[in-house]
């Protein structure tokens, strides 16, 4: 019985069930880390689309509620889908450039076709594509995180200066200054805190630099009361998906290279938590990759990936356990359907006024 408990010291990490605040704590923190960047996509993909405002808001709903479900997915696990390891997903930066394209050639109809078709690819080759784990030493390993965590520095630099480079203060004093600020109170907590403070560093910095914001009249709420409190992601908004294959085979070459990120995520994260990644576990990942990028297909949003800051923040807070991306994803679906709590993003409406 003692090896069952939570508390066992036999127990991995990675099992063991936290008190339901700590989960919500540490969950919130993993999606206040990832929220800019999964809402980076379907905004680029919603303006290159000439969608409207509406339109925009209800691709992010359906995003930030089939990141929850992929999520938990990958997190929870249902038979051999899911690493069963923290894992949080979200929107593939590198899918995105071959879904603008294959829209502007073809029209939505066939992007959500081929991300559905890509998902089942995915899904088929899951168990062939695991078996070369012997080609990612760990040099190999780093090297592709590294190259992940560069390709994000752009999109980061945008945010830190204001989000919207259209903007007269894009760039300012005062916005770089909030944000690198930020950063500085999140390592101050980190390295001078304690337990608890040091863990939620990251979810303490971000809420103390929102109140900066607010006091200093930098953040504002007024499109909040606009919007309704619940909406249900509609499947197929944009009309039922067209399959053609070209459009599919794109967006699986792509695919191939969401894959391999995923590989340095759960080989990196599993060496964090102490449990070996096999061939089985990366297949099992994959699946959960496929599955939820055909999920995103039929509800209007997109292919998923594990984030790369999200196995950052583990290695910064120490908290292994995956019942807390499962609170993540859990949190997610409740934003996705609860549009109030996407009209209140400052990225979110910068960018729809754009659309």
């Amino acid at each position: 019985m003692d090896q069952m408990s939570p508390d066992s010291p036999a127990l991995n990490p990675v099992d063991r069930m936290l008190p339901w605040r700590a989960l919500f704590f540490y969950g919130w923190q993993h999606v206040l880390v990832m929220y800019a960047g999964t809402v980076t996509v379907p905004l680029i993909f919603g303006a290159a689309m000439g969608l409207s405002s509406r339109q925009l808001v209800a691709l992010i709903n359906a995003d930030l509620f089939t990141c929850g479900l992929a999520t938990l997915l990958q997190s929870v696990g249902v038979w051999r889908f899911g690493a069963r390891l923290p894992l949080v997903q979200g929107c593939s930066f590198i899918c995105l450039p071959a879904m603008i394209l294959i829209g502007k050639q073809s029209g939505l109809a066939t992007v959500y076709g081929a991300v559905i078709g890509c998902g089942l690819l995915t899904i088929l080759i899951a168990p062939i594509f695991s078996r070369l784990l012997r080609f990612f030493p760990p040099a190999v390993i780093g090297s592709v995180i590294v190259c992940i965590g560069l390709s994000l520095m752009p999109t980061a630099a945008i945010w830190l200066a204001g989000g919207n480079p259209q903007d007269a203060d894009f760039g300012s004093v005062i916005n770089l200054g909030l944000g690198l600020g930020t950063i500085l109170i999140i390592l101050v907590l980190y390295g001078s805190g304690r337990g608890l403070v040091s863990n939620l560093s990251a979810l303490l910095g971000m809420l103390i630099g929102t109140g900066i914001a607010i006091l200093l009249g930098r953040a504002h709420f007024d499109e909040v009361g606009a919007s309704s409190w619940i909406a249900v992601t509609k499947p197929f908004m944009f009309g039922p998906p067209k399959f053609s294959l070209v459009p599919i085979l794109v967006m699986e070459m792509a695919m191939l290279a969401v894959m391999t990120e995923t590989t340095g995520n759960c080989l990196a994260i599993g060496r964090m938590v102490e449990r070996p990644v096999t061939p089985r576990t990366l297949a099992d990942a994959f699946r959960a990759d496929g599955l939820a990028t055909m999920l995103g297909g039929i509800f209007n949003s997109f292919p998923y990936n594990a984030y790369t800051q999200n196995t950052g923040l583990i290695a910064l807070s120490g908290v292994k356990s995956r019942y807390v991306l499962s609170a993540a994803g859990i949190i997610m679906v409740m934003m996705g359907l609860f549009p109030r709590l996407v009209r209140s993003s400052p990225e979110c409406r910068s960018r729809s006024s754009e659309a």
